[in-house]
C-alpha cells in the first residue's frame, strides 16, 4: 500500500460536488495543499489535490477555506482521461483517509478517519 503524508496550506476554497458511482449518489470534496519543503534557493513547493467522500468531505467543506493550513493523509490515484484535444492525460489526486486541522479554527484540531464518519459530528 501506498500512503502520503503532507502538511500545508489550502490554495483556495474546497468545492464539492455530486458523483454517481454504482447506481448511487456520493458526495466529493476537492481541495489543493501547497507543501513547501527546503530553505533559502532551494525551496520547492508542490501541490497536492485531495478528494475527500461523503462524510469526511461534508467537515472539510463546513471547516476549511482558503489559507486553512491542514495535515493530510492517504493513498494516491491516477485520475486517466481524454483532454479536450482528444489526448490521453492524466492527474494524482490524494484519496484522503485522514486530516488534522492545524489552523486555530476548529479549536480542537480533531483528527478525522474516514473508518469513523458516523462519528464526526460527535467529535466537532
Amino acid at each position: 500500500m501506498i500512503r502520503i503524508e503532507a502538511i500545508g496550506n489550502l490554495t483556495r476554497d474546497p468545492e464539492t460536488r455530486t458523483v454517481q458511482k454504482n447506481d448511487s449518489d456520493g458526495q466529493v470534496c476537492n481541495f489543493t495543499v501547497a507543501a513547501s519543503y527546503g530553505y533559502g534557493s532551494n525551496k520547492t513547493t508542490q501541490f497536492v489535490r485531495v478528494a475527500a467522500w461523503n462524510g469526511l468531505g461534508k467537515t472539510c467543506m463546513q471547516y476549511l477555506r482558503k489559507g486553512s493550513k491542514v495535515w493530510v493523509a492517504g493513498t494516491p490515484t491516477v485520475n486517466v482521461y481524454l483532454n479536450n484535444n482528444g489526448e490521453a492525460a492524466g492527474n494524482m489526486e490524494l484519496r484522503l483517509d485522514e486530516i488534522e486541522f492545524l489552523s486555530s479554527k476548529p479549536a480542537e484540531n480533531p483528527i478525522i478517519n474516514e473508518e469513523t464518519d458516523e462519528d464526526i459530528e460527535a467529535l466537532l
